[in-house]
């Protein structure tokens, strides 16, 4: 997690202590929290489109995933850290898929009426079978547009390939996890492939 702040600002001055008590409940967790001051990396602000303070991002694999809008107390920030890194992570922001869109490595976008269903615990399988390809996941229509899914289809998932201009591979049906990883290919390879016979739910 990555808290954009500025040094006057007095909300980022309340943030502060609540950021770095989540940071050191979290400390052997393996997840970085970290801090930067947006009037003095400007360049960095503007990347980030940050317009206010603070803005808090959440990274997933060195990637922007989504934005933090949640509440601003430690508890909090642990309660949202471990629920990102035990699961898929979420994509919300149409901002955030735009960032994941611009990225040149292979990603699989689950769309889904609800993330508590099946479906979504055999994205998250498929996920841990190929820590090699990047996983999200989202219940927003205008971001499963961004990445070619149709939001009237249910159980949609798509494979943006690595080669952008060869674009998007449609899976018009919720695969099982271990049967998605098993066709999708390692990412030393540019394109997806499919070791024998592929399954007849590809458009």
């Amino acid at each position: 997690m990555v808290n954009f702040y500025a040094p006057w600002c007095g909300w980022c001055q309340k943030l502060a202590p609540e950021y770095e008590a989540a940071a050191a409940l979290l400390k052997g967790d393996g997840v970085a929290f970290a801090k930067v001051d947006a009037d003095t990396e400007r360049e960095l602000a503007w990347k980030y489109e940050i317009s206010g303070y603070p803005t808090l991002l959440w990274f997933a694999g060195g990637v922007r995933s989504k934005t933090y809008y949640g509440q601003r107390k430690r508890d909090a920030f642990v309660k949202c850290v471990r629920n990102s890194t035990a699961e898929v992570p979420i994509i919300t922001e149409k901002a955030d898929a735009k960032h994941l869109l611009a990225t040149d490595f292979l990603k699989v976008v689950g769309f889904y009426e609800t993330l508590e269903g099946e479906e979504s615990k055999e994205l998250y399988i498929a996920s841990k079978l190929r820590p090699d390809v990047k996983f999200y996941q989202t219940t927003n229509p205008e971001v499963a547009k961004m990445f070619h899914i149709n939001p009237e289809t249910q159980h949609m998932v798509t494979v943006q390939l690595r080669k952008k201009d060869e674009g998007f591979m449609e899976f018009d049906h919720s695969l099982p996890g271990k049967t998605l990883a098993y066709f999708l290919c390692s990412d030393e390879d540019e394109l997806p492939c499919y070791k024998g016979k592929a399954p007849p739910v590809f458009s």
